[in-house]
């Protein structure tokens, strides 16, 4: 990679921290660049390239040597590691998660990240189908999970989730009866144990299939 498409790439990482997803525009990124925006077409056709060379840059520091990779053990304990680490890469930035909602890219990075989880499954004596559906699985839950984490935690949150929680309690009642007794927890703001809870009970779900 160039050092000129390298620099536009983290450049667009921090100019995501300060505006976020729906702030980062081209146009936008050429001025913090100090260049003209059609110069940034001569490395990227449009955003959508872009963001897939974000998310690729992210990915990149999650593949970074890294303690997820060391842990040796069961497969359950190597693949709790690698949930955890791709939470953190995805929270590493301002809307994240949402760079790798946008569309479904195939580089090679990403082949990368699902091989090694693949791997992990298989040396288990995970079937070749029920490893690739454990892998997406997985990965639909941590980026459903740090989908709302990100929107509901944070400087940038979109949702206050004490305000969330004081509105059900002041509007159940114990005609919802299995709401009314567990109300408490559904607007935990405890994220690392719903997290964790989550987690083990996948865990739980995919050692059925091993």
């Amino acid at each position: 990679m160039s050092d000129a498409r390298q620099k536009i790439i983290q450049t667009a990482l921090a100019l995501l921290d300060e505006v976020g997803l729906e702030g980062l525009t081209m146009r936008g990124l050429a001025s913090k660049l100090c260049i003209q925006a059609p110069s940034l077409y001569w490395h990227f056709k449009n955003k959508q390239e872009l963001l897939n060379a974000m998310m690729d840059s992210m990915l990149m520091l999650y593949l970074q040597p890294s303690e997820q990779f060391a842990i040796s053990g069961p497969w359950q304990v190597q693949i709790h590691a690698r949930a955890k680490s791709l939470r953190s890469m995805l929270l590493s930035h301002r809307d994240g998660v949402l760079v790798f909602c946008r569309k479904v890219s195939i580089s090679h990075n990403s082949m990368r990240v699902m091989n090694d989880l693949t791997q992990v499954l298989l040396d288990a004596g995970f079937k070749p189908k029920d490893a690739a559906r454990c892998v997406f699985s997985l990965w639909h839950y941590v980026i459903g999970f740090v989908l709302e984490e990100q929107k509901t935690t944070g400087a940038h949150a979109l949702v206050d989730l004490n305000q969330l929680k004081q509105e059900l309690r002041n509007k159940v009642t114990p005609e919802y009866s299995g709401l009314f007794m567990s109300y408490e927890w559904f607007f935990d703001a405890d994220i690392d144990a719903r997290f964790e809870f989550g987690i083990q009970l996948l865990l739980s779900g995919l050692a059925l299939q091993s």
